[in-house]
């Protein structure tokens, strides 16, 4: 079955299935125009055709099989491009639903461990994850299981949901360092490694390992250490995927030529990036611009 004929047997069970029960503590809609919401705990964007999203006074340019994660307090307005036809689907999962069962199977999976366990405020800046997935990732039809299992609200298919969740988010842990979009995520500053990535994120143009480990008062040598323990990488290896990422973002949503990209995403040589490039996409600038 194609991904076309899940999304519409996810429909279909939608309009069927309107009222949840009581005792149920999570929700699915489908979003085919523009409109607000809030979040009530965390929310999960299963982005299924062109699209913008903007969450406070961040605006996302999403493509089908994109996932975006929310956290309260938090306000979001999805925009459909004007040729998606498609629904985007949205998840809302409310705090009871995180119990203590379904957080002890997601240990293991830190990154949504502590996103879920997130202590907000009010004043909080809006908590946000965007990962870049396609329809051609095994998260995407993760995804889709975790849908279907949603779209059916009733208590018994509550235990089906978290089940799916939890694959889904096992799944996108999994593959989360090649998808997580890091310039476009709050990435929880609070925590060492969050803050970390997000200075990368902001400074990937002119950043170093010396003036990283500066800014957060470290010497190099302990900082390169510190880095490597809390990312299971090193220094140079996340910078170099950080650029590509934000590489791959320009192709995508810009016009300008791979020849402008190169310096605007912090590389000095041409054929570096290319072979960059190539070696973590598996594909040429020119040849994911074509296929994506």
């Amino acid at each position: 079955m194609d991904s076309y004929h899940i999304d519409h047997t996810i429909l279909e069970n939608l309009s069927e299935n309107r009222f949840r029960e009581e005792g149920v503590y999570y929700n699915l809609s489908a979003v085919t125009r523009t409109g607000s919401r809030k979040v009530s705990f965390s929310t999960i964007i299963f982005i299924t055709g062109k699209s913008t999203v903007r969450i406070g006074k961040n605006t996302l340019t999403c493509g089908a099989g994109n996932i975006i994660m929310m956290r309260n307090p938090c306000s979001y307005t999805v925009i459909p491009g004007t040729s998606s036809t498609a629904a985007s689907f949205i998840l809302d999962i409310e705090h009871d639903f995180a119990d203590t069962l379904f957080l002890s199977q997601i240990a293991d999976c830190p990154l949504f461990y502590d996103f879920i366990r997130l202590q907000v405020q009010n004043t909080t800046p809006p908590q946000f994850l965007f990962f870049d997935t396609t329809e051609q990732t095994p998260v995407y039809w993760c995804g889709r299981v975790l849908l279907y299992q949603a779209s059916f609200v009733t208590v018994p298919a509550q235990k089906a949901v978290r089940s799916a969740l939890v694959l889904f988010l096992t799944t996108l842990h999994r593959e989360h360092r090649q998808h997580l979009v890091i310039s476009e995520s709050s990435m929880m500053p609070q925590y060492e490694a969050g803050r970390f990535l997000k200075y990368m994120a902001d400074n990937y143009r002119t950043i170093t390992l010396e003036n990283a480990a500066a800014h957060f008062g470290f010497n190099a040598a302990y900082f390169s250490t510190l880095f490597k323990k809390l990312e299971y990488t090193t220094f140079t290896r996340k910078l170099q995927e950080i650029r590509i990422e934000q590489a791959k973002r320009l192709l995508l949503t810009t016009n300008l030529t791979i020849e402008k990209i190169i310096p605007l995403t912090g590389f000095s040589e041409k054929s570096y990036f290319h072979r960059s490039f190539k070696k973590l996409t598996g594909m040429t600038p020119c040849e994911y611009k074509k296929i994506r």
